[in-house]
């Protein structure tokens, strides 16, 4: 009876932790996928209005390739000299200057390949302005996407790693339960007292 009780144990534990551990890797995906969707898209030289929901990292993305307002655009992957990017807080006029890009970050979807241009460190929630300044007047579509792919990308990793190692220990658990519960040994009935003699 012991180990049909540490079977099922295990099984139980087992059960919870391969559903922790698919937990843990759904709830990485959803945040990850949400930082292909952009929030504002902008051709240059011009400006858009963009809602901030809360503070921190922005990504300003150039299009090269892309559908915008239902026509294919088409550009060099390189950003040409001259252009100017500003996130502007509407309630103050504070200018919030970009951040270059140090790494070469790219971005590919259905509808979009893109090459990382900086990052905006909004400290505010609230309406901003967008601004893609260009005195050449070279037309390029940029887009903007909530979060900095690089950490997204290592907290996904992590969410990958870890989920996985719950998962395998949920495995473990439900092997052994099963083992447990496959080699309960059977109740002993005893020593049965010897039948009774019949005499003839």
């Amino acid at each position: 009876m012991a180990k049909s009780r540490k079977g099922v144990l295990f099984l139980a534990v087992g059960i919870v932790a391969l559903l922790g551990g698919i937990g843990i890797l759904i709830s990485g995906i959803f945040p990850f996928i949400g930082q292909f969707k952009a929030i504002a898209v902008v051709e240059s030289p011009g400006q858009v209005r963009v809602g901030i929901e809360e503070p921190g990292t922005y990504t300003l993305w150039h299009d090269h390739y892309s559908i915008h307002n239902g026509k294919t655009v088409t550009n060099d992957v390189n950003v040409p000299s001259g252009f100017s990017y500003a996130l502007r807080r509407e309630s103050n006029g504070v200018i919030i200057p970009l951040a270059p890009s140090r790494a070469h970050t790219t971005l590919s979807t259905g509808s979009r390949q893109s090459v990382g241009v900086g990052t905006f460190e909004p400290n505010r929630a609230g309406s901003h302005v967008l601004e893609i300044g260009n005195p050449a007047g070279d037309q390029r579509i940029f887009s903007l996407t909530q979060g900095s792919f690089l950490s997204g990308m290592a907290k996904f990793g992590l969410n990958v790693v870890l989920g996985g190692i719950v998962m395998a220990l949920g495995l473990v658990l439900l092997v052994l339960g099963i083992v447990f519960m496959v080699t309960n040994p059977k109740p002993d009935p005893g020593r049965q007292p010897p039948p009774p003699l019949v005499q003839g």
